[in-house]
């Protein structure tokens, strides 16, 4: 994951035009989802990225995050067996520290 699409990725979500409420989507991995699981994804990825950012911010160590687990109220709908709650903050979290000075995607 690289610094640039931790940022933007979530606002790239919600900017995909062919999207609708008819829209069925075939995700990699996870159920078959809709709109409505784009935008609940979209959200995950905002929410985390903002919390590991005021993390960082705060002098929390790679560590600290994990043990403090970001991705908690999130965990039971998104994690699968190759992408634990301890890997996804950890790609986060280095994702965030590569680049600090990137900023997000105008929406």
């Amino acid at each position: 994951m690289d610094v640039p699409s931790t940022r933007a990725r979530p606002q790239a979500v919600g900017r995909l035009p062919m999207v609708n409420e008819e829209t069925v989507i075939i995700p990699g991995h996870g159920a078959v989802a809709g709109i409505a699981e784009l935008k609940a994804f979209q959200t995950l990825l905002k929410t985390v990225a903002l919390r590991l950012e005021l993390l960082i911010a705060d002098g929390k160590t790679a560590e600290e995050v994990i043990a403090l687990n970001p991705s908690v109220n999130y965990d039971d709908a998104w994690v699968w067996s190759f992408m634990p709650p301890e890997r996804f903050n950890r790609l986060v979290y280095d994702s965030l520290i590569a680049n600090p000075g990137a900023k997000p995607a105008a929406d």
